[in-house]
């Protein structure tokens, strides 16, 4: 449905849907832009990273064509927050269920959301629903899943204080996959001659739409900062963020529809509303301060985190013991191990 509807309404170049399998590629020409723009590695343990000595007049070229992208979609506009279908009715494209993102799948069966501030909530409430249903999270000593615990009110909190743009709409089309990862383009040119996996696509809010893109330097904000290099990631991005805005800012002054409104009051928080569980680490490497955590939890919630780290130490030894009954982890003991310490 998604690619149909981009087949008809935008110039995005995407695939014509034969069948199913693995060979792409072979039907659309072009190398993943991702390995075109990333940093030469050594090893495939490497990390992907934004090439930093890339070519700036090459790198402006790949940033107009997506710029161009996100623009095309952010002017197809919906008055509910969720996923597209089709009206079973009147045959138009419309939004009759949740948003479809990669860790809320579950409840894309639910009716879909009228205020910018119903997702924002429900996203806190499905964080803290995941983290008391997840068994084989306790850590040393219990602290990881208290840590969880905490950064999760504290999305919660945050989110119940924050202003919202747009708050009734309208609501704009928004693929949080659209990436270079997702794309193929010339080798030589770097014109990009597809565009790939629109799963995730959805009418969302205004905002995500002037939200700087995540992937400018190509690895996960999450994974700089669990390897503690917030600074270092602020630091390269802050160029390439300029890069982006001024690649934008040139595509819409050359839109038949250019319009006052621009990308320049780009703001990351809100994407807080749809990236998976990264909260845990972006809260106590970045947001925490000092006794901060605990502090935003009142007293009755406060009280209970005893009894919280012994019901999540509980779980644990009865997902250890079922693995260790279970013939198809034999010897893999590991692993156990391994998720209970990340």
């Amino acid at each position: 449905m998604v690619i149909r509807y981009f087949r008809d309404l935008t110039s995005i170049s995407v695939p014509i849907v034969r069948d199913w399998g693995l060979t792409l590629e072979a039907i659309h020409k072009g190398q993943d832009l991702s390995d075109l723009l990333q940093q030469p590695t050594e090893t495939k343990e490497d990390a992907i990273v934004q090439d930093p000595n890339i070519d700036n007049a090459k790198l402006d070229f790949v940033y107009e064509q997506i710029a161009g992208f996100m623009l095309e979609l952010s002017r197809v506009e919906f008055p509910r927050i969720g996923a597209i279908s089709q009206n079973a009715t009147s045959g138009q494209r419309d939004v009759t269920r949740r948003p479809l993102t990669y860790d809320i799948n579950e409840v894309v069966t639910l009716a879909p959301f009228n205020f910018v501030s119903h997702l924002f909530a429900a996203r806190a409430q499905s964080f803290q629903v995941h983290l008391e249903a997840q068994r084989n999270i306790a850590g040393d000593g219990g602290n990881l899943a208290w840590n969880q615990f905490v950064a999760r009110h504290y999305f919660a909190r945050m989110v119940s204080t924050q202003d919202t743009v747009n708050e009734t709409g309208p609501f704009r089309l928004f693929c949080n996959g659209l990436r270079p990862t997702n794309m193929l383009a010339d080798s030589e040119t770097l014109r990009i001659s597809s565009v790939l996996d629109f799963e995730f696509t959805n009418a969302m809010p205004a905002q995500f739409a002037d939200d700087v893109p995540w992937w400018l330097l190509l690895q996960k904000p999450a994974v700089w900062i669990s390897e503690g290099k917030v600074q270092e990631f602020l630091t390269l991005l802050q160029p390439r963020k300029e890069q982006f805005i001024q690649a934008m800012e040139r595509v819409e002054c050359k839109s038949p529809l250019a319009t006052e409104e621009t990308m320049g009051t780009f703001d990351s928080t809100s994407h807080y509303g749809v990236i998976s569980f990264d909260i845990d680490e972006i809260y106590w490497k970045v947001l925490h301060k000092g006794n901060l955590g605990e502090a935003l939890l009142d007293s009755a919630t406060l009280g209970e985190k005893e009894a919280s780290v012994r019901r999540k130490k509980a779980q644990l030894d009865a997902y250890r013991s079922e693995k260790e009954s279970d013939q198809r982890f034999a010897g893999q003991w590991w692993l156990v191990i391994r998720e209970s310490t990340q």
